[in-house]
């Protein structure tokens, strides 16, 4: 995308979507794609589920939610870098959780019986 955006730029369904900002580019608003290749600039929350690349005239002013990140020497980033693991970007789904047992008395590494 060379344009200008006003307003939030949201990947819809389940694919597997790329946004690809240029350098001469600029969002104003939040970006959820799976995929982000930046060199331009986004003023917003960015969240990646899969994977970010901030090439070198990247300028990201706002959070940056990614699974896997590459930043190449001159991008910058004026917020916080939080790293998502695939549950919680939501690409699987999060393992149940399990709560530990007690053993019952007198049953030990052998099981007891």
């Amino acid at each position: 995308m060379d344009g200008r955006v006003r307003g939030n730029v949201i990947a819809e369904g389940e694919g597997r979507s790329v946004l690809i900002l240029s350098e001469h580019g600029h969002i104003e608003g939040e970006v959820r794609v799976p995929q982000v290749v930046l060199n331009g600039t986004v003023v917003g929350d960015v969240h990646a589920s899969e994977r970010v690349e901030l090439a070198s005239k990247a300028r990201v002013t706002g959070d940056v939610h990614y699974n896997l990140i590459e930043m190449a020497i001159g991008a910058e980033v004026n917020g916080s870098l939080v790293h998502l693991t695939r549950a919680q970007a939501g690409s699987e789904p999060a393992a149940p959780a399990v709560e530990p047992r007690a053993a019952p008395a007198g049953a030990g590494p052998g099981g007891g019986e």
